[in-house]
């Protein structure tokens, strides 16, 4: 999955290191649960080429083929506006952006709209969910044998229930126990002793 459209890594200014907001233009990251969704950001910028780079690519579109001055202009407005929806996304508490999309438009005959806008969302590695349900299940677990320990307990032996000679004491009572079977069904009770 790539932080930016083109894998190189938002900046949030010129030659700065890439940031760590991962943005896509699909709904969903592969490797991360979207936790909450916090709302649409936005990143805007205006720009005009100027009136010598104007000039220069004039000249260019009478010849044909690419016009790098408004390819440059465009990319560099691209960029503009996707950092400025990561910062958006930032403020608004968002650690992620989906469905990413561009947009632009004319205003007058030499300004050029870009706007970058998504949704912003906060998202925790599937890892971390694994881990939560895992220490959930494991909590469960404990808290069954636990209950599963004590279900056996009983106030006194029941006619027919045969003694062992294992013995516990409780850990929470700090009673002797002592442990009794059931024949019947081979079900473990545990029974107080008496007190001496």
């Amino acid at each position: 999955m790539s932080q930016y459209p083109h894998g190189e890594g938002a900046r949030s200014s010129v030659g700065a290191a890439p940031t760590a907001m991962p943005v896509t233009t699909t709904f969903e990251f592969p490797e991360w649960h979207v936790e909450r969704y916090v709302g649409s950001c936005f990143g805007l910028i205006v720009r005009s080429m100027g009136a010598l780079k104007s000039f220069g690519a004039a000249f260019k579109a009478i010849a044909g083929g690419e016009v790098t001055q408004y390819t440059e202009l465009l990319e560099d407005s691209r960029r503009h506006a996707i950092d400025r929806m990561i910062e958006n996304a930032r403020i608004m508490g968002g650690n992620a952006i989906v469905g990413m999309r561009f947009d632009s438009s004319e205003m007058g005959e030499s300004l050029t709209e870009i706007v970058a806008y998504g949704t912003a969302v906060v998202v925790v590695p599937k890892d971390v969910i694994g881990l939560v349900v895992l220490g959930v299940i494991a909590v469960i677990a404990v808290v069954g044998w636990t209950r599963l320990h004590r279900h056996g307990e009983s106030p006194a032996a029941a006619p027919g229930w045969q003694p062992t000679p294992e013995s516990f004491r409780d850990p929470s009572t700090g009673r002797l126990m002592r442990v009794w079977i059931d024949p019947a069904d081979g079900t473990r009770h545990y029974v107080p002793e008496p007190s001496p």
